[in-house]
This record gives structure tokens, sequence and C-alpha cells, in this order.
């Protein structure tokens, strides 16, 4: 088995990032996988890179800097993948960017982060240009 079966330790860090970027109390532990996890996923060339499992890091990492509160952080954290091109833009990488948002609104701080509101909005449309024709 290989492709979306494979399951190496790349995909484990993000994974388990992910997981625990949601958690209360975890905010650590999530912060640690998060960061494994973008490390993980700088070398193009390895075997396990995939452009969504790195998307989705970024993303993991953007949430838990929100819930310690480093906005400008989550920002540089999530600016890879607001910078991804429309053909990258697939539904995985528009759901964690998305959850980057629901993270923001949560957080009580959305008013201090409008801006980056604004880009991961304009990310997550779908341009017309995607759909068949």
């Amino acid at each position: 088995m290989g492709g979306l079966c494979t399951f190496g330790r790349n995909r484990q860090l993000y994974y388990a990032a992910d997981a625990l970027a949601w958690l209360p109390g975890e905010v650590e532990t999530a912060e640690r996988y998060s960061s494994q996890a973008v490390d993980a996923y700088t070398d193009q060339s390895h075997p396990e890179w995939a452009f969504g499992d790195a998307a989705g890091s970024q993303a993991a990492m953007a949430i838990t800097r929100i819930a310690n509160g480093e906005l400008d952080g989550a920002a540089d954290a999530i600016a890879p993948v607001l910078g991804l091109p429309t053909e990258r833009r697939i539904n995985g990488v528009v759901h964690s960017a998305r959850r980057v948002h629901q993270a923001l609104r949560q957080s009580g701080r959305a008013d201090d982060a409008r801006d980056l509101q604004e880009e991961i909005e304009m990310f997550t449309r779908t341009p017309i240009q995607t759909f068949p024709r």
C-alpha cells in the first residue's frame, strides 16, 4: 500500500499537532508537535512530503499560536498556506485555512486580527477557473 494509506512519521506529527491544537490544556504539546511537523515538511524532496499535509501542519501551528495569544505568530505560520497557487487550494487545504479562521473567531481577539481573517476569507473563496468547463 502507498499513497494516502501511507502513514509515516511526518504525517503522525501533523495529525498529532492538528488534534492537540483544539484541546484545552494541550497547547504546549500541540506547539511542540506542530513545530516538528512544519520542520518535517520543509524538505519537498522527502518521500513523505505532501503539500496538503505541509499546509495542514502550518495551519495547526497557526491555531496553536492563536491559543497562545500570538496573533502575529499565527499570521506568520499560515502565510505559506495563503500563498499557495489556486491549483493547490484543494478541499483539505481550504478546510485547514477555515479552521484557522474559526480559531480566530473563538479566541475573542478577532478584532485584533481582522486583516488575517480577511486574507483567509479571500483564500477560501472558490475561484471560477477551478470549476470544470
